[in-house]
């Protein structure tokens, strides 16, 4: 173990190589952006936008991660958000899981 929390390992990295770790950090961000506006607008052509920029920025973010061998945060992002993400949108499609 290295006694390290994931943030310490980010702002590490955000120290050695600003630039890839600010342009992951804005993917996030713009992800969970993109969210926002795909569960906050009802129906129509902007949900559809939201969702494929979600996927697009998050899908970049975990290339910049694994680029740059950033491997606790690229298992976390993969596992966590796009893994998950992925995981409930199909079962919510499938199943009626969420009423």
């Amino acid at each position: 173990m290295s006694g390290e929390t994931i943030s310490t390992k980010w702002k590490k990295w955000a120290e050695s190589e600003p630039i890839w770790a600010y342009t992951a950090l804005f993917c996030m961000m713009a992800s969970f952006l993109s969210l926002g506006v795909h569960l906050g607008v009802l129906s129509g052509l902007w949900r559809t936008v939201g969702l494929i920029a979600m996927l697009v920025f998050a899908v970049l973010c975990e290339l910049v991660l694994i680029m740059r061998k950033q491997l606790a945060w690229a298992t976390y992002w993969g596992i966590c958000v796009i893994g998950g993400v992925s995981l409930w949108e199909l079962l919510s499609y499938f199943t009626n899981i969420f009423g």
